[in-house]
């Protein structure tokens, strides 16, 4: 077809609408690119940030500070240059905070750009800014979980963003399903209304460990929702009752962050049943025992 027939033929195609607020993400990828450089840039001279920082390392407790401050008196000393660097990464990082900590559009847009995340990790132990912005980037933003209570044969799908911990998820989950997790008969303040178990603490029967005899499958409330397990892409959180000697963590990793979340939709028993025949590889050893609960 003649070039000059395709130009006729085509039709014109109208600007987007302007968005009356700007795309935070976006104004914000320069900044994040010039972060992304310098750590890059940090982790080729890591030897030099690891000298700069070498009188630091025990700075929680003092008569161990100066015993190894005494003990570097003959090495050498401090890298001015590694010094500068960790300094101007701190400053960047500092930079963007507020935007990361805010908006999830924006930690999307740091995660998709490559070597910011993984170098802020690799960077994790010698640079404190480093590791406070790999773990917000480890932070689960618009993810699905499975939510499955096995006792009661009742689960939902829960569409969720800015959990950074276990913890956040005990309240995400007390806010949405109170007749569930049974928030009736424990004081929300002081201990949790249920146990969050791994998918691995399910028994062949569709069960989940009693008492502390499942403490190695439990997901602690101080650990990062990113350690939740997936079975086939999904998270999966096995809900089971609460254990009174478990305690809530204090201080939340990150308190400007906002936890939010939707039920998507709920499972009727067949559902949920099947499911746990798909995770277990075998249909459950025995008919359910429901545990009946007032609504």
């Amino acid at each position: 077809m003649p070039i000059n027939r395709i130009r006729s033929q085509t039709r014109e195609v109208k600007p987007l609408p302007r968005r009356e607020t700007p795309d935070a993400a976006f104004s914000l990828r320069p900044k994040l690119l010039a972060l992304r450089e310098k750590l890059i840039l940090a982790l080729r001279q890591r030897h030099q940030l690891l000298r700069a920082d070498a009188a630091t390392l025990f700075y929680f407790h003092a008569p161990r500070q100066a015993d190894y401050e005494a003990a570097c008196e003959s090495r050498a000393t401090p890298d001015p240059a590694g010094s500068t660097l960790a300094t101007e990464i701190t400053d960047r990082i500092r930079a963007v905070w507020p935007s990361l900590v805010a908006d999830a559009d924006v930690r999307h847009a740091a995660r998709a750009l490559d070597g910011l995340h993984s170098s802020a990790m690799a960077l994790a132990a010698i640079l404190p800014a480093a590791r406070d912005l790999a773990d917000l980037l480890h932070v689960i933003d618009d993810e699905v979980l499975c939510v499955i209570e096995p006792a009661s044969r009742e689960g939902f799908t829960l569409e969720v963003r800015g959990v950074a911990e276990v913890n956040q998820l005990h309240d995400l989950l007390a806010s949405l399903e109170p007749r569930l997790l049974h928030e009736e008969a424990f004081d929300i303040s002081s201990r949790p209304q249920f146990q969050a178990f791994a998918i691995s603490g399910l028994r062949h029967d569709g069960s989940l460990p009693e008492g502390a005899s499942g403490a190695s499958h439990w997901l602690f409330n101080e650990q990062p929702a990113s350690a939740i397990a997936r079975f086939e892409g999904e998270r999966v959180v096995l809900l089971g009752d609460a254990m009174p000697t478990v305690a809530r963590a204090a201080n939340a990793r990150f308190p400007d962050l906002m936890a939010e979340g939707q039920v998507i939709r709920r499972f009727s028993l067949e559902e949920v049943e099947a499911r746990l025949s798909l995770w277990l590889g075998q249909p459950l050893a025995a008919p359910p025992l429901l545990a009946l609960r007032a609504a």
